[in-house]
Parts: structure tokens; C-alpha cells; sequence
């Protein structure tokens, strides 16, 4: 199963764009189940740094994730805050049996950054939209950009 992460030309002068392409690149190379799971969804994710100025969208259509600098069209998903606390969500683990966010209490690199965006939540640092509407490309999209999982 083959899935293409496509950056589109607005995403090579985006820096934030570039960073996320290649992370799912090297994730859906790497690691066969998150192939899996980025071939299953469907609709757009809208990500905006808004301490840096940028934004993303990604459009996943099943065999292709299009990566774009700035928002395009009408996200169904997005995820707005300070991108320290975007970027924490990467380096959270993922549960075996649920693939949800779920750090190991005994690592403290992994407590650390989960604190970060659990706190980036509570005071409003990090705010998501569409993630209850849309819970499977909301899962999906933290199972595909997270460094953890198989």
C-alpha cells in the first residue's frame, strides 16, 4: 500500500509546510500501519502557527497528501495555537491498543511534551476545530504525525 505526500508549489517557500511534508514522508516510509491509516482518510486539515504567521493545509485523498502553504479551501479539521505546542503533538506516544495520545509516566521527555500540549489545551494555547464532527481524520491525524507507532 502506497500513499504519495505531494508539497505543493506554495508549500516550498513555507517552512512550517516543508517541516510537516517531510515528517509524514518519513513517517509513511518508515512505518508500514500509519500507511495504512493515512490511505483511509479523507478531507482537509487546516494548521496555523499563530506565533510564527504560517499555516498549512493538508489534503489527504487516500493514496495522496497534498501539502499546501496557507489555508486552502474549507477545512474540515484545524488546529490553531503556538508551535511549540503544535509540534509537542508529534512527540507524544501513541497507546498500542488505542493509537491515542498517551505518554509513558516513567519517560520524562514524553510527560514533558505531552504537559506541553495538554497545557497549550487548557489555557487555549492550542485550539481544535472540527475534531469531534470529524473524530476519524482528528485520530488519524495525530496517528500519521506522531514519530511513535508502528
Amino acid at each position: 500500500m502506497s500513499v504519495a505526500v505531494e508539497l505543493d508549489s506554495t508549500a516550498t517557500e513555507n517552512g512550517f509546510a516543508q517541516m510537516l511534508g517531510t515528517l509524514l514522508i518519513q513517517n509513511l516510509e518508515s512505518k508500514p500501519r500509519k500507511r495504512k491509516i493515512a490511505s483511509k482518510m479523507r478531507g482537509r486539515v487546516a494548521i496555523v502557527a499563530d506565533d510564527a504567521g504560517v499555516s498549512v493545509t493538508l489534503v489527504f485523498e487516500g493514496a495522496t497528501i497534498r501539502v499546501f502553504g496557507g489555508i486552502v479551501g474549507y477545512p474540515d479539521v484545524t488546529v490553531r495555537g503556538e508551535t511549540d505546542a503544535i509540534l509537542a503533538t508529534s512527540s507524544i506516544p501513541l497507546h498500542t491498543w488505542l493509537s491515542l495520545p498517551f505518554p509513558d509516566p516513567r519517560r520524562s521527555e514524553e510527560k514533558a511534551n505531552f504537559a506541553t500540549f495538554i497545557e497549550g489545551q487548557r489555557t487555549g494555547a492550542v485550539h481544535t476545530h472540527g475534531f469531534f464532527t470529524h473524530p476519524r481524520l482528528s485520530i488519524g491525524l495525530m496517528q500519521v504525525l506522531s514519530i511513535y507507532g508502528e
